[in-house]
């Protein structure tokens, strides 16, 4: 309750807080979803770290296994896989996380955009959004989330907007699922249909002085995320960290979107301009 999440300023050593209620049968996916975003956004305002309760990273659709997972380590606490074991599908654990297991994530937790905190979305047939981001001194990358919470009904469109993330100039726009990057300048955004359950997911990142752009590890949930990219400098400059022999591959956008390989060397990071 939100007096719980109050109580936690009278306490010296709180590690975390779980903010949606159990996966898998206290209600169903897209409540849960909503319920996660819109706890964060008290989390967040009082310097909590919230997780979700376990998932299930599995490709059955039935577990909704990406997004699942998105939300968890775009929360910036605890990732809980709650699979038996030999069971979780491996790729889908690796987009939380490095070879050696350290989380990428975000500087704060995910939580529901503005626009969700006048409606109930799970009732309204509206989209559930919310956002976070990290920064480097180039700038800042935020990530998007969009769902359709309902399980049922027709698809919803909605416009997401750079003004309602902060955003004032022109950016690039990395669509996470259909690896695709494209310029949107300051003032616009872009449109988003989803059917009942889906989701969608971009990482907005500032275009710098020479006019390209960072995205950051594709593979990862969380591209830019400081674990991977220690920093990125005005010039486009990239500190890359990772397991010692982890093979990185880095996306960034020059008028169109750039690929770069990269191992991490014996000493855990590695420093290049990937555009």
């Amino acid at each position: 309750s939100p007096a719980d999440f109050c109580q936690t300023t009278t306490l010296r050593h709180v590690t975390s807080i779980r903010t949606s209620g159990d996966h898998g049968y206290i209600a169903t996916p897209g409540m849960l979803w909503a319920w996660f975003l819109y706890g964060n956004a008290l989390a967040r305002a009082l310097g909590l770290l919230p997780y979700k309760d376990v998932f299930h990273a599995s490709t059955d659709p039935g577990a909704h296994g990406e997004v699942e997972a998105l939300l968890s380590v775009l929360s910036a606490g605890p990732v809980g896989i709650g699979d038996a074991v030999g069971v979780a599908v491996p790729v889908l654990v690796r987009r939380t996380c490095r070879a050696d297991g350290i989380l990428v994530k975000p500087d704060l937790p995910v939580a529901a955009l503005d626009r969700c905190l006048d409606r109930v979305v799970v009732a309204s047939r509206r989209l559930l959004v919310g956002a976070t981001w990290t920064r480097h001194r180039a700038g800042t990358w935020h990530y998007v989330v969009a769902a359709n919470v309902r399980d049922d009904g027709d698809p919803v469109t909605e416009r997401i907007t750079l003004e309602e993330l902060g955003v004032d100039e022109a950016v690039v726009v990395w669509d996470w699922r259909r690896r695709t990057a494209q310029l949107v300048e300051a003032g616009g955004g872009w449109d988003v249909e989803l059917g009942p359950h889906d989701w969608d997911y971009r990482v907005v990142a500032p275009l710098l002085a020479d006019g390209v752009a960072v995205v950051g590890d594709p593979d990862l949930f969380a591209p830019a995320g400081d674990r991977r990219l220690a920093d990125v400098a005005p010039d486009g400059t990239v500190v890359v960290h990772g397991a010692p022999g982890e093979a990185v591959r880095l996306v960034g956008w020059n008028g169109a979107a750039v690929e770069r390989d990269v191992t991490v060397p014996d000493r855990g990071w590695e420093r290049l301009r990937p555009v």
